[in-house]
């Protein structure tokens, strides 16, 4: 049976909601992602995929394929090495509060291995916005993993390091739901050697799967967030579920942000309208300058890095550390070191001029 061939009958099962064994998971994988199946064979297969319901055995046999088509890396370091992903294809008109959070984190002393890609579903993804801003997606893994060790932060652009996605991306987009690869793209860091991660769900249903596949990976502290409204953050509009997993360990509880102080916002005042819009907000947290209720959840998501970093033991304490680092203008060092190092400084310059934030 050819490729092709294996591809549709997997799909055909899918649609019959037969069961599947383990190897044509396997194979039907590693099939899209290294062979010149079809677009359209593709696209069926993973709407069937997707209507059939996504489970844990898939998602980790999925991932295993993809991880051995990936270049992946270890780095040495003092300390702990953490990551924040979400999920995705949340469509809420969000703006980038993970990458946001990530360098508030890294300026408050933690090393972050930032893994994201393009906008697969929402308005821009952490690679739309860091091109914006001056980061070369191009760099090399040696000059990322250098920019880590030396500036304590770096971006790893997931079509890069996983090139087998190239592509199924445009696929993804073509479609306009939220397929397994929104679920594998936070559990597909090429790092080798994280010690901690924030993982965003958007999807109350995924909670169980993937709190069961990082259960059983080699990270050591994970936490795992959904917000009732559909966020793939802690969110500050509404009550959210976290899952906590340390040394395989798991707490389950549920988190109100008024437990730490913040006001509830409204689900509009954290959204915002166009793509100029989501870089100019997202650097106005970074620098300071944005409105309570967007910084607020930035704050909230900077504490959940700083938990898994062992920098703080509460959340209470993350966000009192990542807004003492927000006073000191030390998120927007990091972001123009981070910049300086892999990409163009005069291009983040030029966009602070945009946007009123070269003071």
């Amino acid at each position: 049976m050819s490729e092709i061939e294996l591809v549709r009958e997997v799909t055909r099962k899918l649609v019959s909601k037969l069961n599947l064994r383990d190897h044509e998971i396997l194979s039907a994988a590693r099939s899209i992602l290294t062979s010149d199946v079809p677009v359209g064979t593709i696209a069926g297969f993973l709407t069937a995929l997707t209507m059939a319901g996504t489970t844990t055995r898939e998602i980790k046999i999925i991932r295993e394929a993809l991880k051995n088509e990936s270049a992946t890396f270890s780095i040495i370091t003092n300390g702990s090495l953490i990551d924040n992903c979400g999920t995705g294809g949340d469509m809420m008109k969000s703006f980038n509060i993970s990458t946001a959070a990530a360098i508030i984190a890294a300026a408050a002393g933690c090393t972050v291995v930032k893994h994201g890609n393009r906008s697969a579903s929402g308005v821009c993804g952490s690679a739309d916005f860091l091109e914006q801003v001056g980061f070369d997606l191009n760099s090399s893994p040696d000059h990322l993993v250098h920019s880590v060790r030396r500036i304590g932060i770096s971006f790893f652009y997931a079509a890069k390091f996983h090139p087998s996605l190239m592509r199924i991306s445009p696929i993804r987009k073509q479609l306009g739901f939220k397929t397994i690869f929104n679920i594998l793209g936070p559990l597909s860091n090429p790092c080798n050697n994280l010690s901690g991660q924030v993982i965003g769900i958007s999807d109350s249903t995924l909670i169980e799967p993937i709190t069961s596949v990082m259960r059983d990976s080699e990270v050591d502290n994970v936490i795992i967030v959904h917000s009732d409204d559909g966020h793939d953050e802690l969110s500050n509009t509404c009550e959210s579920t976290i899952v906590e997993i340390k040394n395989s360990e798991t707490v389950i509880h549920r988190f109100k942000p008024k437990s730490v102080g913040l006001d509830l916002a409204r689900p509009e005042d954290i959204q915002i309208s166009s793509f100029e819009d989501s870089v100019k907000t997202t650097l106005q947290v970074i620098y300071g300058s944005a409105s309570g209720a967007k910084q607020d959840v930035v704050l909230l998501n900077c504490s959940l890095a700083l938990l898994v970093a062992e920098k703080v033991d509460s959340i209470k304490d993350g966000i009192d550390m990542a807004r003492n680092s927000l006073r000191s203008a030390a998120p927007k060092i990091k972001l123009r070191q981070m910049i300086n190092h892999c990409g163009n400084l005069e291009r983040l310059e030029d966009i602070e001029k945009r946007f009123g934030l070269n003071n």
